[in-house]
């Protein structure tokens, strides 16, 4: 008779990939200096969301500007039921004073879709002229890229009215900047020369005008001090789009 197989206790169970990353979180990887989630850290009156606090354990979140509120809403479809920060156009959120990066090497990430199918602006700040602009109307995605000025690229629909997962990461360096959209590269190439972030940061607005501010969703908006590795980008997409309870479309890179 066959003795019984025997399997050393060391031995590693086989289990899917995407079981190594059950439980990832944001916070798993380093350089994390802002994470805003929508179903945390929310403070809100009858007039709308005051503020809403930084999950990244630095304190860089973000405060209503003036007396433009965005809303808060428990549920939203497009994110598979998942909370939502509104901004309806004429609505900002001013990044705290605290939040600076002069490094070069960033990464921002969002969770989003966008109502109005003009321009319109997710994240811009007043030194480095970072810049995320989406133009949904002619398919672009537009970024600052400091002195080298903006640059777009069509992108297609990419899901940008019905739910996006968007990761942007950029070197300080020639070519340094690539910009996915649920997985695919939309963009890449760019080459950034003054990638500073400064206290003039705002959320869903531009720096220097009231007009083309950001009419959609977020459920999740963040800054990684350094460019993240093509891994670590993956783990993260994944994790957005399984946050979302509908799978928002991560292709990987």
């Amino acid at each position: 008779m066959r003795p019984p197989l025997f399997i050393p206790s060391s031995t590693p169970a086989l289990v899917p990939s995407l079981a190594l990353d059950a439980g990832f979180s944001p916070l798993d990887l380093s350089g994390l200096i802002l994470w805003l989630r929508a179903d945390a850290g929310i403070t809100e009156t009858g007039d709308g969301v005051t503020v809403w606090a930084d999950q990244s354990g630095n304190a860089n979140g973000g405060t209503r500007a003036g007396s433009r509120w965005p809303q808060f809403v428990s549920s939203l479809a497009n994110f598979g039921g998942q909370p939502a920060v509104v901004a309806e156009g004429s609505d900002t959120m001013d990044l705290a004073a605290g939040l600076a990066e002069s490094a070069g090497d960033l990464t921002f990430f969002a969770v989003v879709d966008f109502v109005d199918l003009g321009v319109q602006y997710l994240f811009d700040t007043a030194v480095g002229r970072l810049t995320l602009q989406i133009n949904h109307a002619s398919n672009v995605f537009v970024d600052g890229g400091g002195a080298k000025g903006t640059v777009g690229v069509d992108i297609g629909d990419q899901g940008l009215t019905t739910g996006a997962v968007i990761i942007w990461r950029l070197k300080a360096e020639a070519g340094g900047g690539q910009v996915y959209v649920g997985g695919s590269l939309v963009e890449a190439g760019l080459t950034y020369t003054a990638t500073a972030i400064d206290g003039a940061a705002q959320l869903f607005s531009h720096t220097n005008t009231t007009s083309n501010d950001m009419d959609g969703n977020c459920g999740q908006f963040g800054i990684y001090s350094r460019a993240l590795s093509d891994v670590d980008v993956n783990r993260l997409g994944n994790y957005l789009s399984a946050w979302t309870k509908r799978t928002l479309p991560w292709a990987g890179i």
